[in-house]
């Protein structure tokens, strides 16, 4: 079914339209043509005419020889298309008249000839009136009605066949214009039937073949072209969706460090959703257990590399202090210019605890607290160096192994 508002139905109009207004101008540049022809044939007959009888004008005139009227007559019928003639003498009175339709409604006087002429113009006759001359000397005037087809007349004369080949140029167009239209929006209607198929099965894989060697198949190449990227896009997208969803935490500001996306592990580490977070800064996260000096550096490096990774202290929404390694990476798009930042970062809380309290194992007895032999070392080690006076008293629990073994170290 066709209807007004698809591409189809609009080229088959277009060209419909386009044979039959082209028809209708061909026919009406033929009538003016015509209209033409008929106006300058008609004039070089009545002067012809004119011309012609000019002598026997004379005769009729000058001697009033009546029976020079008959070879007037007979040499008129010579004309096809001669309506009438009236000849008229200086006084504007009628001598002489030829009719070849008795019933035409032939002037009597000059002056209703002059009134015929301006009254007559949609007739089916057109009329002169011309000086009726010999060898120079004016006999009077003469009124020639001649068979002339007006612009309407021929129109109304030609009505029927405009409308059967007007129906004929209609059918004639739609075939071609159904030929036509399939012919070019075949190829459309196939990538849309491909494009939809991708749409509602997202099968981005599939590719559109053609075996136009035309603007067509830079089309589908195009749109091969493009499926292939957003192929791409889309398996990158997944990919980041992956790795947006590890246990790192990973926080994705502007390049003025405004916060636009966290992910989950984000708000588990630190406590803070999305809406939360979301259009601050990092310094939302800021301990205060770092100096100035520390975060002026680590801008002046993300504003000069932009990058940084290091570790760092930072504070929970309740308020607990954490310990995270972070790495701060940038962004660019395809004219490298920086768009975003993306940090990553984990809660290493528990190790840095752990490695303290290594730490402390390896320099401090764990049952009484004191140092150690090895931190008694490490001791002496930095003291004497320094040419300090320095009192050691070294003393003894005797029989004090056996309340180790007895009782035990804790004890």
């Amino acid at each position: 079914m066709i209807t007004f508002r698809s591409i189809r139905s609009k080229l088959i109009l277009i060209i419909m339209g386009s044979v039959a207004s082209s028809f209708l101008l061909g026919y009406l540049i033929f009538i003016s043509w015509f209209q033409i022809n008929q106006q300058r044939e008609a004039d070089n007959q009545s002067q012809m005419i004119s011309q012609l009888l000019s002598q026997e004008f004379a005769k009729l005139v000058l001697i009033n020889q009546i029976d020079n009227a008959a070879d007037i007559s007979n040499k008129l019928a010579a004309f096809n298309k001669l309506n009438a003639i009236v000849l008229f003498n200086q006084q504007g009175q009628a001598i002489h008249q030829y009719l070849r339709d008795p019933a035409y409604p032939a002037p009597q006087s000059l002056q209703q000839a002059l009134n015929t002429i301006d009254n007559k113009r949609f007739q089916p006759y057109i009329c002169f009136i011309l000086p009726a001359t010999y060898q120079g000397l004016e006999l009077g005037q003469v009124y020639i009605s001649l068979e002339y087809q007006s612009f309407w007349h021929r129109i109304i004369q030609d009505i029927h066949f405009m409308l059967l080949t007007i129906a004929f140029s209609l059918l004639f167009s739609f075939s071609i214009a159904f030929w036509l239209e399939k012919r070019f929006s075949q190829p459309v209607t196939q990538l849309v039937q491909f494009l939809e198929r991708i749409i509602s099965g997202e099968q981005l894989n599939q590719r559109i073949e053609t075996q136009e060697r035309n603007e067509f198949k830079k089309l589908y190449d195009e749109v091969n072209t493009m499926l292939a990227r957003i192929e791409k896009d889309h398996h990158d997208l997944s990919l980041a969706a992956v790795a947006f969803n590890t246990p790192s935490g990973i926080m994705i500001t502007d390049a003025h460090f405004k916060i636009v996306r966290v992910n989950q592990a984000f708000t588990d580490i630190t406590g803070y959703r999305l809406d939360e977070a979301l259009g601050k800064t990092p310094s939302l996260l800021r301990s205060n257990k770092h100096d100035a000096v520390f975060y002026n550096h680590m801008k002046y490096q993300l504003r000069r590399e932009h990058r940084w990774e290091g570790q760092i202290w930072n504070k929970h929404k309740n308020g607990q202090l954490f310990l995270e390694a972070l790495s701060i990476n940038p962004v660019y798009n395809q004219q490298q210019e920086l768009i975003n930042y993306v940090g990553i970062f984990n809660d290493i809380t528990e190790q840095f605890q752990s490695e303290q309290k290594l730490k402390e194992l390896a320099s401090f007895d764990e049952v009484t607290g004191l140092s150690n032999r090895k931190q008694l070392t490490n001791n002496l080690t930095k003291l004497l160096p320094k040419k300090q006076i320095t009192a050691l008293i070294c003393f003894d629990l005797n029989n004090f192994k056996q309340i180790n073994d007895i009782f035990g170290h804790k004890v």
